[in-house]
């Protein structure tokens, strides 16, 4: 059973770098790779550790009332569409690889390390080398202009992805050139992805530590450097380069708006995970925007309901109080950023902050 986790580990590694960019369609289903190594990985987890599993985390019963809400909206709603089911299926593996933390060996983590450093080194060959990416627009991905990207199409879910290795690499004790040399590079892409919650995050991250760790000179060098990031961060042609914009914020203002509408329809059960797409017949349904709102913890509420919600609330917090400041940091950043973006149920953070997660 090693070596085959072993193999899954180091594909799911190889995930990171290419993204979006690794992507399959079966029976008219187009996915990323990552879905089917997700659950590959959690059935082999599953299977080594099951001697061992913890059936206090509450995330087992969060997994058991989603399966249950979801499979009674779809009869009631008379639905037979997989899209919904397909989904839960990822965000179950997704907890049970967190849940039963797969025995990851120091070789696997340094490659994992690798993986990342090559998409920092990636994305920052995007941006100087294909800056314009508005023909994405055809493909149902947003226009970009003059904004790191990376292999995700994306600069809020890239932008999250590198704050978790810059924090990885930040808290490592072992610093050697190398890793300041990545620290750096890896900021830079950061910056250069334009994503204010990014910055905001990284902010009330580098707070937590600082006061972790008895240390203000954290969070008042992560301050400065954020200041003059802001300041410097050159302003070429395109709205995403514009940090003081508001046409996103009213956007997003909006999009909460049709959010809580949703949920208002069933506020305690919630309407089924994941089929919120049933519910927007406005939105162009090859749209990747269709099935989410931007906001994580929103859309677990509108899908399982308060009851849901505090279910999930509650495996989070049972994952932060038995975490390393590593793990702490991960989520506290995952949670500010989740906030403006769907970025806590996208299947790279989850499956990272799952391999990187502290193993007593």
């Amino acid at each position: 059973m090693a070596p085959l986790v072993s193999t899954i580990l180091k594909i799911a590694a190889l995930t990171f770098v290419f993204g979006q960019l690794a992507r399959l369609t079966i029976f008219g289903f187009n996915f990323p790779l990552v879905d089917i190594i997700i659950i590959c990985l959690a059935l082999t987890s599953l299977l080594s550790q099951r001697k061992l599993l913890n059936f206090s985390h509450p995330w087992w019963k969060f997994i058991a009332y989603a399966w249950v809400i979801l499979l009674i909206n779809l009869i009631i709603q008379k639905s037979f569409t997989l899209t919904p089911v397909l989904y839960l299926l990822r965000l179950t593996s997704l907890l049970t690889i967190i849940i039963t933390s797969p025995k990851i060996t120091s070789k696997n983590l340094h490659f994992l390390d690798l993986c990342l450093i090559s998409l920092v080194i990636f994305g920052l060959i995007q941006y100087f080398v294909w800056p314009n990416l508005t023909y994405l627009d055809a493909t149902d991905w947003d226009p970009h202009l003059n904004r790191l990207v990376a292999s995700f199409f994306d600069p809020t879910f890239t932008a999250i992805l590198y704050l978790f290795f810059l924090l990885r690499l930040a808290l490592n004790p072992f610093k050697t050139k190398l890793i300041y040399l990545s620290i750096f590079f890896t900021y830079l892409a950061t910056a250069l992805t334009y994503n204010r919650s990014g910055f905001l995050s990284l902010f009330v991250v580098s707070f937590f530590i600082a006061k972790k760790l008895s240390r203000p000179t954290i969070f008042i060098a992560t301050t400065i450097t954020i200041l003059l990031t802001l300041i410097l961060l050159p302003q070429k042609a395109g709205e995403g380069n514009r940090l003081a914009r508001t046409s996103t914020i009213t956007a997003k203002i909006e999009n909460y708006r049709q959010g809580l509408k949703l949920f208002k329809q069933s506020p305690i059960f919630g309407i089924g995970y994941n089929t919120i797409g049933l519910h927007r017949p406005e939105v162009k349904p090859t749209s990747h925007a269709k099935w989410g709102f931007d906001g994580s913890l929103l859309n677990v509420a509108i899908t399982t309901g308060l009851i849901g919600l505090s279910l999930f609330l509650s495996g989070l917090f049972f994952e932060f109080k038995a975490g390393n400041l590593l793990s702490q940091s991960l989520l506290i950043c995952l949670l500010v950023h989740s906030l403006f973006s769907n970025s806590l149920l996208f299947p790279w953070t989850l499956l990272y902050f799952g391999l990187t997660k502290y193993r007593k």
